[in-house]
């Protein structure tokens, strides 16, 4: 509850300041590299994963239509949801098995953001965006080899996907940088839909929201293309 207090006093602070910002006189894209911290935001998503790491990449195209204060956004992201490995003594071969399970959770999104996308140096935005879901889970085993003890033989035991749909709403600031380097930090929410919270025959499907905050750093659209001319 306080969290969600929190990211919604976050998306009022942000709409306050958009609307005492002036219409921009020119907009420039841009393309940006994000690290994420994803965290459980409700029971379903509490009982199935825990805090995870992520990242992605993403792109913001203003619409000069809208005075630029309009954006169309798409990226791509991926967060490590489970990495662990347990030791598994086989009594056959008289050896310590490493058996290795990781699950991830990506993303492809399109939407769009309401906020200046002009010269400014600082830009806020509120946004939303509809995704498709993929769920990843495999699982792997290590068997200690004689003949190589640095390189053991490595069998894939499990390994399947999943996907699904899903949305999110998000806010946050972007320092524009010399017009050239925006950094960019934000919140979102996600929600997603019929995610297996296991794969295979029985697995239980759940519906987990997450609250996301992103730290990127990009380029804009000028200064590729500039680059791109050299």
């Amino acid at each position: 509850m306080v969290r969600t207090r929190i990211a919604l006093a976050a998306v009022l602070l942000f709409a306050c300041a958009l609307a005492s910002l002036p219409l921009p006189a020119a907009a420039d894209g841009k393309v940006s590299l994000y690290g994420s911290r994803m965290e459980p935001a409700d029971v379903d998503a509490s009982r199935f994963s825990r805090d995870s790491w992520g990242g992605g990449i993403s792109a913001v195209l203003p619409w000069p239509g809208a005075h630029n204060l309009i954006a169309l956004t798409a990226g791509l992201e991926i967060t490590n949801m489970m990495s662990e490995s347990t030791d598994v003594y086989d009594p056959i071969i008289r050896a310590v098995l490493v058996q290795s399970t990781n699950q991830s959770y990506s993303r492809f999104f399109l939407g769009g953001r309401l906020g200046p996308h002009g010269p400014g140096f600082i830009r806020p935005h509120v946004g939303a965006n509809v995704a498709v879901v993929w769920y990843d889970i495999g699982t792997t085993i290590e068997i200690p080899n004689p003949a190589d003890p640095n390189t053991p033989v490595v069998r894939t035991l499990d390994s399947q996907t999943k996907g699904t749909f899903g949305y999110d709403l998000n806010a946050g600031i972007d320092l524009n940088l010399a017009n050239k380097f925006p950094v960019e930090f934000g919140i979102r929410w996600l929600q997603g839909f019929e995610v297996p919270q296991q794969l295979g025959e029985g697995s239980v499907r759940i519906s987990p929201s997450y609250y996301q905050v992103y730290f990127g750093v990009g380029m804009g659209f000028d200064l590729i293309g500039g680059m791109g001319k050299k």
